[in-house]
């Protein structure tokens, strides 16, 4: 599998992989979300918005010869600070048939390659895989917002849960570009 940034036109090619990618993570959307029941004309402008924010970039996962799209990486929320200092909160939605350890060593180069200092995430309490993988990728939980995002229960029945704040700290960032000589991105 490989990876790179998408653009417009890689959003209308790869549109039914992102739909397929947000359907199996049910819950990356609360039941009040006006975006829960995405059609694709919908999901399209909702992913689009991120590629041509000036403060986002969306990577795809692909296979090796581009042909599948495998999952998104969002980074958003992108900001700078003085240095080699950047931050961006990050949303991740790996289709079904990609879960496992293919996936999750690419996302750990990726995450290794993005040159960001710190990506944090908000995640609902319930998401017990994408929790996993948080912690596998070295996240940190750092708090919790109790209560705010309403999700519908295995019996049908609307109910709060705590959405979990988790972090990634990279430690020596500056050591590593100046071995590398190049900055990512």
């Amino acid at each position: 599998m490989q990876y790179r940034n998408l653009n417009r036109d890689d959003v209308k090619i790869y549109l039914n992989d992102i739909i397929s990618c947000y359907n199996s993570n049910r819950f990356i959307l609360d039941s009040q979300s006006s975006l829960n029941f995405l059609n694709p004309e919908n999901l399209y402008e909702f992913i689009l918005g991120f590629v041509e924010a000036e403060d986002s970039i969306v990577v795809g996962l692909f296979d090796d010869n581009f042909q599948f799209l495998y999952g998104l990486v969002i980074f958003d929320s992108i900001r700078f600070g003085q240095g080699i200092k950047a931050t961006a909160e990050v949303h991740i939605a790996v289709d079904r048939t990609a879960f496992g350890k293919i996936t999750f060593h690419l996302l750990e180069e990726l995450q290794r390659d993005c040159g960001f200092t710190t990506l944090f995430c908000h995640v609902p309490s319930i998401a017990n895989r994408a929790i996993a993988l948080l912690k596998k990728l070295n996240f940190k939980k750092t708090g919790y917002i109790p209560n705010c995002l309403p999700y519908k229960n295995l019996k049908g029945e609307e109910d709060l849960y705590d959405v979990q704040i988790w972090v990634y700290n990279r430690p020596n960032i500056i050591d590593e570009l100046l071995e590398d000589e190049e900055i990512p991105f």
